[in-house]
């Protein structure tokens, strides 16, 4: 997240569900907008202990938080695509568009899951109609290199055409 955790704020895609942090040992409660903060401060092992709770009971930004952590092997997490795409696709399919761009990242780039351009372009287009402007770009690239990459296959299934008629 990094920088973005304020935009991300500033976007409402912090839901402020659960109550103030306490100090006290004895009592703790899980809150996404102190996960946030901690995510500022690189405090990643607080951000952990107030997002995984509220994952577990379906918050969209706890998801893409540890999905997010997963793919980076932060916070005393290690690297994990498995767990990383398990926690991201909880959160995309709420529609958070963080944790859609990741999704479209991981088939883009074949971390944990096999190559898959056109369902990477799936996930970057959901991420960009939710107003992620860094998704967007990776529309237009990833659109030009299937069509590339499309041209390329024909040109060569006509070339492998041509061969075999003058045969």
């Amino acid at each position: 997240y990094g920088p973005k955790v304020k935009e991300a704020k500033s976007r409402g895609l912090s839901c402020g569900i659960g109550g103030s942090t306490q100090t006290s040992s004895s009592s703790f409660t899980p809150n996404i907008d102190k996960a946030f903060d901690a995510i500022e401060d690189n405090d990643y092992t607080l951000a952990y202990k107030h997002a995984k709770p509220l994952a577990d009971i379906g918050n969209h930004n706890a998801q893409t938080i540890l999905g997010w952590m997963y793919f980076e092997g932060i916070g005393g997490l290690s690297l994990d695509y498995s767990q990383s795409y398990y926690w991201l696709k909880k959160g995309a399919d709420q529609g958070h568009e963080f944790a859609q761009r990741y999704l479209g990242k991981i088939y883009e780039e074949g971390k944990g899951k096999s190559k898959n351009f056109n369902e990477a372009l799936k996930w970057y287009k959901l991420s960009a109609n939710e107003g992620n402007k860094d998704a967007g770009k990776k529309v237009k690239l990833l659109e030009d290199k299937l069509k590339t990459n499309q041209t390329a296959s024909s040109n060569s299934s006509y070339n492998a055409d041509l061969c075999n008629t003058a045969t």
